[in-house]
């Protein structure tokens, strides 16, 4: 049996370190694609917002009112796909940084804090040391939520809570006080939402998005088999 043992040790170990070898090309692809992204696109979308800006405030001083209204809508939404391609390098480049998935969480609420003028509230109920099976797929749909909240909400207030279950799950619930989760609104971001189902399937999550009965919107996220 020694032999046996030793052989199945190594397929193990051989695995492992398979495994580890395609995480990090994984991490490198999407670094490149990162760098991509800042050096075209992104570049690109900051000069048509710089000049569709200017375009608009030319238009206010002398053109027809329909002119007017048609340059403010481009100026509005060159700026936000400027920002959206901005967010998109941003993710591209997550990584804890050998922070733990909490200090993570933490990080990510004050940044969308410092950006927006929603006041973002952090209940951490469950410690500093928690743990899942991809810290990084959860730090994402955390970020996702955020990022919705900022972007289509209207918030004023917004809270992040993490709970233990007694199941030992953890359950992440993210929560704000805006206009509510409307059917318009989420086929508008539909795609956003999709990779949110997507990765908390990696997790062998559960994701709930549902309105709250005081309004706004609440995400629920069920994470299996936390490590304290």
């Amino acid at each position: 049996m020694t032999p046996l043992a030793n052989a199945f040790k190594k397929g193990i170990n051989g695995w492992h370190q398979q495994q580890a070898r395609i995480q990090q090309a994984v991490r490198s692809e999407r670094a490149t694609h990162a760098a991509e992204l800042h050096d075209s696109m992104a570049q690109i979308l900051g000069y048509i917002r710089i000049k569709s800006s200017r375009l608009a405030s030319l238009c206010h001083d002398q053109a027809h009112p329909s002119i007017r209204d048609m340059s403010d809508d481009l100026a509005l939404q060159a700026n936000c796909a400027y920002r959206q391609a901005r967010e998109l390098i941003s993710t591209s480049r997550l990584s804890l940084d050998g922070n733990s998935l909490i200090d993570s969480i933490h990080n990510a609420v004050d940044e969308f804090e410092q950006r927006s003028g929603i006041v973002f509230e952090l209940d951490n109920r469950v410690g500093q040391k928690v743990s899942t099976k991809d810290d990084i797929q959860a730090l994402y749909i955390v970020r996702e939520a955020l990022c919705n909240i900022v972007r289509h909400s209207q918030a004023t207030h917004a809270r992040v809570m993490l709970l233990r279950q007694a199941n030992d799950s953890l359950k992440i619930r993210i929560e704000d006080n805006g206009i509510g989760f409307k059917e318009n609104n989420s086929r508008q971001d539909s795609f956003g939402l999709k990779i949110m189902q997507e990765r908390a399937a990696k997790l062998a999550a559960s994701l709930y998005i549902i309105p709250r009965k005081n309004g706004g919107t609440r995400v629920d996220l069920h994470i299996p088999g936390a490590n304290p």
